[in-house]
């Protein structure tokens, strides 16, 4: 009976560490820094969807894991860049990221005019924007593997 107990509790043990990434959730495996999420498609406010080459800017932010990012846009070859910091913050379950930046450099997205964004991580791991409310597109970001 005691040979059978250690049996079962070593096949446990083999079952529950032999557990592969693959199995892990979206959330779990993007814990890996540096974290680039690449823009993948804009709204319009009539609604109209585009991706790829054809939104009119590419763009991406490139998370540190000392809680510094930056945000880089590409209009046409002209690169635009700005830092700051960013952190995680849990609002009635929703989960967000928002994004202090250190200079305005024309490229920060929000309603106020300040220097911050919140950006909701959705349970698909997406990262999307609030500019609707504003008349602004809706931005959405997914974490790219390069």
């Amino acid at each position: 009976m005691k040979s059978q107990i250690i049996a079962i509790f070593a096949l446990f043990l083999l079952v529950s560490c032999s557990k592969e990434n693959s199995e892990l959730t979206e959330p779990e495996q993007s814990r890996a820094f540096p974290q680039k999420w690449q823009l993948v498609q804009i709204s319009d406010v009539n609604f109209q969807e585009f991706s790829g080459a054809k939104m009119p800017y590419q763009e991406y932010y490139l998370l540190q894991s000392d809680g510094t990012f930056v945000k880089a846009r590409d209009i046409n070859g002209s690169v635009s860049r700005a830092r700051g910091t960013y952190e995680t913050i849990i609002i009635d379950e929703e989960k967000f990221l928002t994004f202090q930046f250190n200079l305005d450099e024309g490229i920060i997205s929000n309603c106020a005019f300040e220097k911050e964004e919140w950006l909701v991580l959705d349970e698909s791991n997406k990262l999307f924007n609030h500019l609707n409310p504003c008349d602004g597109p809706i931005l959405k970001y997914s974490l790219s593997r390069n």
